[in-house]
């Protein structure tokens, strides 16, 4: 070897070893600052406990006796032992770092080093401001862009037009959350917009048309929180009374304050209906389009917080002929308040549980001008009414050992009861009126299995008014889950055992009167009588490769109606599917579907078939490509119709890297391209009809992750 490359060596080599005994060194320390549990610590004192410091303020230290040895002194895992300047022996002045200190709540560790080894002198608690004075600060903004075309297309000539043909969209989605923390206020920040470059995807094109802005604001939210009172803005969800305001969804503000000690305050003023947009930001510009909710909590038993709680609330409400930006409605104007009350409480040890609401609520349905133009109408009458609900469980067992040591036993029994009086209405909670329902169940859960019973009855014309039709729901529902896989697959990764689930239920509708004919105009051929009746079994297999599931359905609809007792009809599937992966490159799937359904009143038999193959394999770092073909085959037993269809699918996608010129590095993408592929035969002899539909089409897509 010649002399230069040996020196080189010989540098390198020393380099190496420094750096080796510096991280071996560093290492030593962290080592001993996170795992020796306990030592005989110097007594200290520094002014930075107890408050929040700068990132780049002088931390000062007196230790009450001089230490022996060096020292060495770490800020969290920060080796910051050559900042730290000696004015005395037990004195240490940590001086402002060339970057700054690690922002949050930290430790101070000073280490004395002595020829036995590194021993931990003090430790000291550092909580250290960010750079704009916060005690915590973060911010994640996120946007995802989609270029999205439909680049080629063809169809049958049966089969309907595209509504656009081809075309090239750009959507995109866009995010940005922020939380911060300072003299206990915290305040958190949410925002999320979408747009879009097509017209027809505008957030808001059902509500303004043409006129909708193609990039708009989705929601947001606002909160501010300080020892335990708090306020919030924008999109939010208020109230938890069942039967008055019950998780009412639009843009407001709210705030909770708590008064004293096991008793609060919860108000709300939101908007009438959902909105979305920049307009209205605090969706109060009207007021006469609002719900109003305050609700005055008190716990009981503040030593137990939890046990008794007691909720006293008030909704008022006014609402004008607004649609939702997300529904398809003629609105009208309405209007009510109400009051209610609720109870939720649990003994000590949590066996019994019960929820109890009670409210009383008028509805008014003030008069249109719009509705009045073509002459008097009779107003509506303001109503007031009642509605109650009741939830009640009780553990009659909790971790019994009566079937198994090993494995305890728990048995629940539940009630939950509603009666909602004719023509009550909030418009803070959506609800049935008029009904009376009781649902009682038993849930018992060992060792992974659950068993589940149920009975439901519902009925309703809670006045009993001769002329009205009175139907009433009766069900028996129960629902078995056996892990066997767990039980006698002796915790292998691997069973040919598998987790079994069956299933029963039981339904009837039916009449509970006859409303006279000549008053009501039900004849006894009206009258509803139904019973249906549904079995279910499945299993499930799982290895560490493959998967299989294999389920049977039997289903009987009883049509007991005066009239149409034969029209019965019944019916009965089969569902298989398989799931394997090849390596860690290749997976295969398949699904095959059987059903038979029999018609009793025409004596048709009509049967189907659906079997369904994919494949999904990823081509080493980038490349990944997926696909799936279907097939369905529909026949009766009389051959009067028949139905065959085929469809393909296939995409194959690059994860790519783009360069743009906002981007301070490549941006992660995904670049893609689709094939769609389905045909659809239908024949029909008894009306003499024939349709052959063929569409496919290829689409291409570049999705962008620009944060």
């Amino acid at each position: 070897m010649s002399a230069p490359r040996a020196t080189t060596a010989a540098f390198g080599a020393f380099a190496l070893f420094a750096l080796f005994a510096l991280f071996a060194s560093t290492v030593r320390a962290q080592d001993d600052a996170q795992g020796e549990q306990a030592f005989e610590p110097v007594l200290a004192s520094a002014e930075f406990t107890g408050r929040w410091v700068r990132p780049n303020e002088p931390l000062a230290i007196r230790l009450h006796q001089p230490p022996r040895g060096d020292l060495r002194v770490f800020v969290g895992t920060l080796d910051v032992s050559v900042f730290v300047r000696r004015p005395a022996p037990a004195e240490l002045v940590i001086e402002p770092l060339l970057v700054p200190l690690p922002a949050g709540e930290s430790v101070v560790t000073i280490y004395a080093i002595e020829e036995s080894g590194w021993k931990t002198i003090t430790q000291l608690p550092l909580r250290v401001l960010t750079q704009h004075g916060f005690e915590s600060a973060s911010a994640e903004p996120r946007l995802d862009l989609n270029l999205k075309s439909r680049a080629a297309e063809g169809r049958s000539d049966d089969a309907p037009r595209s509504q656009r043909g081809t075309y090239a969209d750009l959507a995109g989605q866009g995010a940005f959350g922020a939380q911060f923390r300072r003299n206990e206020h915290e305040v958190a920040l949410v925002i999320n917009a979408v747009g879009s470059s097509y017209q027809g995807e505008a957030l808001r094109v059902g509500e303004l048309g043409d006129d909708a802005p193609r990039v708009d604001l989705a929601d947001y939210r606002v909160d501010w929180r300080r020892r335990g009172l708090g306020i919030s803005a924008g999109h939010l969800s208020h109230g938890n009374h069942p039967l008055l305001l019950n998780g009412f969804l639009s843009r407001g503000v709210s705030a909770t304050v708590p008064l004293v000690k096991g008793l609060d305050v919860s108000l709300a003023a939101l908007n009438g209906t959902a909105i979305v947009g920049t307009d209205n930001l605090l969706g109060l510009s009207e007021p006469e389009h609002r719900v109003y909710g305050v609700t005055l909590g008190k716990e009981v038993l503040p030593e137990h917080y939890g046990n008794l709680r007691v909720e006293l609330s008030y909704m008022y409400a006014t609402v004008q002929a607004r649609t939702a930006f997300n529904a398809g409605e003629v609105p009208d104007a309405e209007r009510s308040d109400g009051f209610g009350i609720r109870l939720i409480g649990r003994n000590a040890s949590g066996r019994l549980r019960v929820d109890a609401a009670l409210a009383r609520s008028t509805y008014t349905n003030p008069a249109d001008v719009q509705l009045e133009q073509s002459g008097e109408i009779k107003r509506v009458q303001p109503e007031t009414r009642m509605g109650h609900s009741l939830d009640l469980a009780y553990d009659l067992l909790q971790g019994s050992t009566l079937l198994s040591d090993r494995h305890p036993l728990q048995l629940t029994l539940q009630w939950q009861h509603e009666r909602i009086e004719p023509l009550y209405r909030s418009l803070g909670a959506s609800l049935a009126t008029d009904v009376l329902s009781d649902r009682f169940g038993v849930v018992a859960a060992v060792a992974g299995a659950q068993l589940s019973l149920q009975h439901f009855r519902r009925e309703d014309n809670l006045d009993d008014i001769p002329t009205l039709l009175t139907t009433g729901d009766r069900s028996w529902e129960a629902s078995l889950a056996l892990p066997l896989s767990t039980w006698l697959g002796g915790g292998a990764p691997t069973s040919a055992w598998p987790a079994l689930t069956l299933g029963y239920r039981h339904m009837r509708q039916s009449a509970l009167n006859a409303p006279p004919t000549d008053a009501s105009g039900f004849a006894a051929t009206h009258l509803p009588d139904q019973a249906n009746t549904s079995y279910d079994a499945g299993a499930s297999w799982a290895g560490s490769t493959w998967g299989a599931s294999y389920a049977i359905a039997y289903a009987l609809q009883d049509n007991r109606q005066v009239g149409r007792q034969r029209a019965d009809v019944s019916s009965l599937s089969h569902q298989i599917s398989l799931s394997r992966r090849i390596g860690t490159a290749l997976g295969v799937n398949g699904a095959i579907g059987l059903m038979r359904q029999y018609n009793r009143e025409s004596s048709l038999t009509q049967r189907n078939a659906a079997v369904t193959l994919g494949a999904d394999w990823q081509l080493g770092e980038y490349w990944s490509i997926t696909g799936s073909v279907s097939a369905q085959r529909g026949r009766d037993s009389e051959d009067s119709q028949r139905n065959d269809g085929w469809g393909l699918q296939a995409q194959a996608a690059r994860q790519i890297r783009i360069k743009l010129p906002f981007a301070v590095a490549p941006l992660p993408a995904q670049l893609f391209i689709r094939y769609s592929d389905i045909t659809n035969k239908d024949r029909n002899s008894i009306f003499d009809f024939a349709s052959d539909i063929r569409q496919w089409g290829v689409d291409l897509g570049l999705s962008i992750s620009a944060f």
